[in-house]
């Protein structure tokens, strides 16, 4: 089967993108050339790849364009026509709603089957114009994937019934990173530096603590858009000796690995990588529960990690006061949240793609 895969890597200031979208998106592609099928991958705005192509995968871009909204919306639209008429496929995947919007029509009208991939908060990732255009042409869609039910109930029933959740998948065996009974003294968190990440919470979070807890550092690991607000709120704290703003690693794992807590402080998130990632390597969690629900179906509180209220930042304190306590509690948290390298695995995530996209190609 001929599947085309949509989306965009593009770069902040010549940074490459490190984000879950992007990297769903690759390994996707990856994982279908590995079942056989002819894959085209196709980047409508930059060439930033900040994760390995298999050479199986037939890869092409166009360059990122740095022009005023209307002329990249232009440029967007031409792309992805383009590429559909150009490659043909049996199916077409987005991971970006804007070539849903311009490239459906002819989709529909060449038997083209067209999925989409939705990998934020329906309810909150979109402004009032976008929304009303996605609520015109999703009915026209053929098939949708969220990550979260939370996702998916936010939709109609028709939509619901012709789409699937599937969860993001992890690259992490059980065993590849040996569960540490003894940890660093540092909390961790990953994500881009911006208003939806909401890293203000967790440093105002750790500046409570602080005192209490002289011994431990605060890590943040990402750039973006807020790193001098956030370098001003830290220098406003007192603690430019005890938070650091790491950048972007291609080896995250690595350097979160042994950490004593990761924080996830985001206001709403799809299906969170950066958690998935720190839960296999048996770090004791703490996420925001925020919408559309991908952390609560992650987390069961208590058990495998822990919840606090979104943008509550005494919540945050007083969870985070419970794993630096009580290092019995901790440890078991811990040990329970590296089941998520079993339950979400590679090979189960894209059986479960693979089976969903032959079914929607067959209608």
């Amino acid at each position: 089967m001929k599947v085309l895969i949509l989306g965009f890597l593009r770069s902040n200031d010549g940074v490459k993108s490190f984000g879950g979208a992007e990297k769903s998106m690759i390994m996707l592609a990856n994982s279908f050339s590995e079942f056989g099928h002819d894959v085209h991958l196709v980047s409508l705005l930059g060439n930033h790849v900040a994760y390995p192509i298999d050479k199986g995968v037939k890869y092409h871009y166009f360059p990122d364009f740095k022009g005023n909204k209307i002329l990249t919306h232009i440029k967007v639209m031409k792309n992805t026509l383009s590429v559909i008429k150009k490659y043909s496929p049996d199916v077409i995947i987005s991971f970006w709603l804007h070539p849903v919007f311009y490239g459906y029509k002819f989709a529909n009208s060449k038997g083209i089957k067209f999925i989409y991939s939705e990998r934020n908060d329906p309810n909150l990732e979109y402004g009032s114009t976008l929304k009303k255009i996605r609520d015109f042409v999703f009915p026209k869609l053929d098939g949708f994937v969220f990550q979260s039910g939370g996702a998916k109930a936010y939709f109609s029933e028709d939509i619901q019934k012709k789409s699937k959740v599937i969860h993001n998948p992890l690259y992490i065996s059980y065993d590849a990173y040996p569960f540490k009974e003894e940890r660093d003294n540092r909390i961790v968190s990953i994500g881009r530096l911006s208003s939806q990440k909401n890293h203000a919470l967790l440093i105002n979070a750790f500046s409570k603590i602080a005192m209490e807890f002289p011994n431990y550092n605060l890590e943040i690991y990402g750039e973006g858009s807020l790193e001098s607000n956030l370098r001003l709120l830290i220098k406003e704290k007192k603690l430019e000796n005890r938070i650091k703003l790491m950048g972007t690693t291609e080896k995250i794992m690595d350097e979160i690995y042994g950490a004593a807590l990761f924080v996830l402080p985001s206001i709403y998130e799809g299906m969170p990588n950066a958690l998935m990632e720190a839960m296999a390597l048996g770090i004791p969690c703490i996420s925001a529960d925020c919408t559309p629900g991908g952390p609560r179906e992650l987390i069961k509180h208590g058990e495998n990690g822990l919840l606090f209220k979104v943008e509550d930042v005494e919540d945050l304190v007083n969870q985070m006061r419970l794993v630096l306590n009580n290092q019995v509690s901790a440890t078991s948290i811990a040990k329970n949240a590296k089941n998520i390298c079993l339950t979400n695995s590679a090979d189960k995530v894209f059986k479960s793609w693979d089976d969903y996209m032959q079914m929607v190609a067959k209608q």
